[in-house]
């Protein structure tokens, strides 16, 4: 108990540590709270295939000009990260179709995926593992 009471002293001494520690505990405490939500958006690379093959589903790949020629999911559409924010108000998608997003590994659509549910697409889903882990399960990919 005598601990507890010695906190406001040590704080007050090392200020600029204890604020450190706090911006690292809610870096931390984000993090781990975006990492749980995610969860209910994230499609295996089989089972991003049978949302293909069972609704109408449009797959939008965020990575960059080069990566999509070198190689995409056949019928993606292209739109890089970098141009998303301001492309997302104008896309030609019902909010309610089903959207498949991907990049390489995941990160970066897992972004997309939050802004274009903020922008109301409900069924938004991310490509768990990206193109790579699309490829690691030997599905096609397209370089036209």
């Amino acid at each position: 108990m005598e601990q507890l009471q010695l906190l406001p002293e040590f704080i007050s001494n090392h200020i600029i540590l204890a604020g450190a520690f706090l911006v690292v505990l809610a870096m931390l405490v984000k993090s781990e709270f975006e990492h749980q939500t995610s969860r209910n958006f994230q499609l295996e690379p089989v089972n991003a295939t049978r949302a293909m093959n069972n609704s109408n589903t449009v797959v939008i790949d965020v990575r960059s000009d080069k990566e999509f020629a070198d190689a995409h999911i056949k019928g993606a559409k292209h739109i890089a990260m970098s141009a998303l924010q301001d492309k997302i108000k104008n896309l030609s998608i019902d909010k309610n179709d089903t959207i498949l997003v991907y990049c390489n590994t995941g990160n970066q659509s897992n972004k997309a995926c939050r802004m274009l549910i903020r922008e109301g697409y409900s069924n938004t889903k991310n490509l768990k593992g990206g193109i790579v882990a699309w490829k690691d399960a030997n599905l096609p990919v397209s370089k036209k």
